[in-house]
């Protein structure tokens, strides 16, 4: 069988269609290409269908007047298998999606484990003054957990220490001590609520925003280019993160504390017609310096948790925008277990020890 080609072979015009072949019972197949003025990959493909036919008969196939490069690409083209169509997933049995259930978080922890490590030692190198860390990052990212989250950090304090001062005196009213009210939100705030709150804010900004950053950064290949050219990652851009927020929490701590203080003030004087001053009085009695250390103490701990959380789950992102949304959800959701998790220790801990 002769197969004639002529004219021009364009995929604008859309593919060949089929020659039925499946008729036909040669016992060769020639190509007579010598009248085809200009071709694209709608001639190859044609020509690769022919011959996939011809090697399931099988039938010999002569190239010979094909010209060099048609020749070529449909040797390549050849010479990859064609792709079967992939069937739907195969359901993992019970004991193997209980072992991905363990294997998997214990894995991640190994790897956030190595990850602070390697924080610790970037934190280092700064401190003895060979780090790449710039001065210009640190002042971004100390402005962005900082001075821009304050307000809603005073929005959410003033709104909880009004909420915390209303429960309370609903119930000691009816004792009529109403003016221990000052002590349940002083305390409460200082020790708990204020680097509680806080923590849990940051976590759904900064630390959010941190891991689709570098998540980002990863899809890019940003951070290839960066280990590329020898630098850290960990300490160019993973550091004045992890700094800025151990810095910025106390701070947002300390006026989280105040307007949470002031919003029960507000309740106490409007709602309750408790004189300021009592207030005021009542407030100093009950919080000493033990409680604001306590207080801050925690927001050191909270701000390295959600510094390091975020970047991990960033530099670990897949590099897609999924991977990143997913990245994203993970940093919030883990950053706010262990902010719990490290205040119940910490509540366990002063509690035993009778601070």
């Amino acid at each position: 069988m002769r197969v004639v080609l002529a004219g021009v072979w364009s995929v604008k015009d859309g593919l060949a269609p089929d020659l039925l072949l499946a008729e036909k019972h040669p016992n060769a197949i020639i190509y007579d290409a010598a009248a085809v003025t200009e071709w694209d990959s709608s001639l190859i493909e044609l020509l690769l269908r022919i011959e996939r036919w011809a090697a399931a008969q099988p039938i010999p196939t002569n190239r010979e007047d094909l010209p060099p490069a048609i020749r070529q690409l449909l040797a390549l083209a050849l010479a990859t298998p064609a792709r079967e169509a992939a069937g739907p997933p195969r359901p993992l049995k019970r004991l193997a999606r209980l072992g991905l259930a363990v294997i998997g978080p214990w894995r991640e922890a190994q790897d956030l484990v190595r990850f602070f490590g390697e924080v610790i030692l970037a934190a280092v190198r700064l401190a003895s003054g060979k780090s790449r860390m710039r001065r210009s990052d640190f002042l971004a990212a100390f402005e962005l957990a900082g001075a821009s989250a304050l307000p809603i950090v005073c929005l959410i304090a003033v709104l909880v220490g009004l909420m915390m001062a209303f429960i309370g005196a609903v119930q000691l009213r009816r004792f009529g001590a109403e003016i221990y009210v000052a002590n349940l939100v002083a305390i409460a705030m200082t020790r708990e609520m204020g680097a509680v709150m806080t923590a849990v804010i940051m976590a759904g900004r900064t630390a959010a925003a941190n891991a689709a950053n570098l998540g980002t950064m990863k899809g890019n290949d940003e951070i290839s280019a960066l280990q590329t050219t020898g630098i850290d990652p960990v300490e160019f851009l993973v550091l004045p993160r992890v700094l800025a927020l151990m810095i910025a929490m106390p701070l947002l701590v300390v006026f989280a504390d105040f307007i949470g203080i002031l919003g029960g003030l507000a309740l106490g004087t409007l709602m309750l017609h408790l004189d300021s001053l009592a207030y005021y009085t009542q407030t100093r009695g009950a919080i000493g310096i033990t409680d604001l250390v306590i207080g801050l103490i925690k927001s050191v701990f909270f701000g390295t948790i959600l510094g390091i959380i975020g970047c991990w789950c960033g530099l670990r992102a897949e590099r897609h925008a999924q991977g990143v949304g997913n990245a994203t959800t993970k940093a919030v959701v883990l950053c706010i277990v262990l902010v719990i998790v490290t205040d119940a220790i910490f509540t366990v801990v002063t509690t035993i020890v009778g601070i």
